[in-house]
């Protein structure tokens, strides 16, 4: 991004939330091209009014997180099927992350995905570009500003969410992801 487009990603000046989401949507640059484009505040579309704040508890306070991730066991799923059902609903609905244990992935493969994602931000902004959509039906998709349509601000976050297909998944999913480019 030019150093003259930094002061329109503000989103100070825009009209309302919704035209500022549609702004930072054209870029098509994420939080990290923010970063890259060298701001040094926070844009205003992601700050949380001190009202939203308080209801969310994410109020400056000197007490402890009011909260902690759940850890969800599936150890013997088969005999705990309903439970395990319930906890992930539950922490999903309430919370919106969990951490699962016991799922029988093995640790190199949760560690090359790890790698494999975060090599996909670190990429410029103008390889991610074409995955940036809020389409649900795209079958791999970069986001940013998650959770934005529940409230009145954007999360200060990238994501890159892939729904693979058995039998095409490798095609949609970024080079840079696919299992084959190893």
């Amino acid at each position: 991004m030019a150093a003259s487009s930094v002061d329109s990603l503000y989103f100070d000046n825009a009209a309302d939330s919704e035209e500022a989401a549609r702004l930072f949507d054209e870029t098509k640059g994420g939080v990290k091209g923010l970063v890259d484009s060298g701001i040094t505040t926070v844009p205003k579309l992601f700050r949380l009014s001190p009202q939203t704040a308080s209801q969310y508890g994410t109020t400056r306070s000197k007490s402890p997180c009011p909260f902690a991730v759940p850890v969800i066991d599936m150890k013997d799923l088969e005999s705990r099927r309903a439970v395990v059902v319930e906890e992930i609903r539950r922490a999903a609905a309430e919370l919106g992350m969990f951490q699962l244990v016991n799922h029988g992935v093995e640790v190199s493969v949760m560690e090359d995905m790890m790698a494999e994602a975060r090599q996909f931000h670190e990429q410029p902004t103008e390889l991610k570009q074409g995955y940036y959509s809020r389409d649900v039906t795209q079958k791999a998709r970069f986001i940013s500003g998650y959770g934005a349509l529940r409230r009145s601000s954007f999360n200060w976050v990238d994501t890159l969410l892939m729904t693979p297909a058995p039998s095409d998944a490798q095609d949609h999913l970024p080079i840079i992801c696919r299992y084959f480019n190893r």
